[in-house]
């Protein structure tokens, strides 16, 4: 019986580990890629831990290629990376960021998914299986907001990355599918750390927290199984930009 692998960094909390959660109960095999690792996913043994820092590249391209030492396409119904990690922190107007905690932000939310998304592609190029590459995106790429200015700018460079690649596969003998998948609001860390933030100079704490209140925060399992739907609906490739 064939069946279906999915990459996923980021999968040991938050949505990506809902959504390593969701893909294993239905009988994917998921590779989580991250500093970490959930009790849950890696008690499924169709579940692997790839422990890699997203802030190093070189430890994302090490952790790559040793993957790929292991992977064929033999037995595959399909291959997926879903660039899921991200940071939020620094949350700072720019003239109070330091330089290492800049190019730390910028390594895991731009850089590490470029990074990734290069590596998969061609390393699976001349594989006779559906490819996907999802990447999430997020409102703030067309938001300016103070004090995230970091967050917002990566979020709108992976757009503007996917509609590039995409624009690139449509040249490719083997296309591979490449979309940028908005999740919406969840209750994750990283919203709960932003919406505990009540300075002035972050004003955006305070509609988050409106939000919560108005109950449009979704739960990480929820947005998860919204993805899901998204990933096996192929003929919604329309637009670059897909939302749950």
């Amino acid at each position: 019986m064939k069946q279906s692998v999915v990459l996923i960094t980021g999968a040991s909390r938050g949505i990506g580990e809902a959504l390593a959660l969701a893909l294993l109960s239905r009988g994917d095999c998921v590779v989580g890629l991250s500093r970490g690792v959930s009790e849950e996913t890696i008690a499924h043994e169709r579940f692997m831990a790839l422990n890699v820092d997203l802030s190093s590249l070189a430890e994302v391209e090490m952790a790559m290629h040793r993957l790929f030492e292991t992977l064929t396409p033999d037995g595959l119904d399909s291959i997926t990376l879903i660039n899921n990690a991200a940071a939020l922190a620094p949350l700072a107007p720019i003239e109070a960021c330091a330089a290492n905690d800049i190019a730390s932000h910028l390594h895991v939310s731009t850089a590490a998914p470029t990074v990734l998304t290069s590596l998969f592609l061609h390393k699976t190029a001349e594989w006779p299986v559906p490819r996907t590459v999802a990447i999430m995106t997020s409102g703030f790429a067309g938001i300016p907001a103070a004090s995230m200015s970091l967050y917002c700018a990566s979020k709108a460079f992976l757009n503007m990355f996917v509609r590039c690649v995409r624009e690139e596969q449509r040249l490719s003998p083997r296309p591979a599918r490449v979309i940028a998948i908005d999740p919406g609001m969840a209750e994750t860390d990283m919203q709960v750390f932003a919406r505990s933030r009540q300075d002035e100079s972050f004003p955006m704490g305070a509609l988050l927290r409106q939000a919560h209140d108005a109950g449009q925060v979704l739960a990480p399992r929820d947005v998860a199984a919204r993805i899901v739907r998204l990933l096996d609906e192929r003929e919604a490739d329309e637009q670059p930009v897909l939302r749950v």
